[in-house]
């Protein structure tokens, strides 16, 4: 076995963009945020930054924002003919709040944004709704939250992983929260590939792999 590990490039990126889009209206319904055609924020050139976020609005029953993280990797340099057994993907925390009182998730989904390596606001609705990996709610604050891929095939081995982190008991389950008070928030946080910190803090792709049998002929 062997393994290679990717980040997503920092500003100004080349190949691949990591960063967030969210919505950020003052005062909308639930279904408004949600279901919303564009973001109203978007973020790719910070060290840290939010992975995903739910905020409340002024009032009983209004709504903020949603945010959505992207973690785009350029797993072109595989190896040909190899077979993946794993893929992990790293997110080092920096801060959970929970202002909300909602006990958010976060889980691993795929991503289509509209270019690889600079993020729009058009980008807001282009998220998978498939988990990737099993949901974490225990948000490791000050170190790695480990994220196991399960579907392998989401693995480009020719061009750019699309991975995306998405709230699962709210957001990707389209559930309403329960309003806890005007103008709160929950949310992860994770240091993000413009840190300044080592590589053991940015967002980290780690490929697990086998190469393909090599058959040999004895000759007598």
């Amino acid at each position: 076995m062997a393994t290679m590990t990717f980040y997503p490039d920092a500003h100004p990126e080349s190949t691949t963009v990591d960063g967030f889009v969210r919505t950020a209206q003052y005062s909308e319904t639930w279904d408004t945020i949600h279901n919303a055609a564009s973001g109203d924020d978007v973020q790719d050139a910070n060290a840290l930054n939010p992975c995903i976020m739910i905020i409340s609005g002024p009032i009983p029953g209004r709504w903020q924002g949603i945010l959505r993280g992207i973690f785009l990797f350029n797993t072109s340099t595989l190896p040909a003919g190899i077979t993946i057994t794993q893929a992990v993907l790293k997110l080092y925390g920096w801060v959970a709040v929970d202002n909300l009182h909602i006990t958010p998730d976060v889980n691993i989904y795929s991503c289509t944004p509209s270019s690889n390596i600079v993020l729009a606001l058009s980008d807001y609705p282009n998220f998978g709704t498939t988990p990737l990996s099993t949901p974490i709610s225990n948000w490791n604050a000050s170190g790695d939250n480990e994220f196991i891929i399960n579907d392998l095939s989401v693995i480009n081995k020719s061009g750019i992983t699309k991975l995306a982190t998405r709230n699962a008991c709210y957001d990707v389950a389209d559930v309403e929260p329960t309003w806890d008070g005007a103008l709160k928030s929950s949310y992860f946080g994770c240091y993000f590939a413009d840190t300044t910190e080592d590589n053991h803090y940015k967002p980290r792709l780690i490929i697990t792999y086998s190469l393909g049998r090599s058959w040999g002929y004895i000759l007598g």
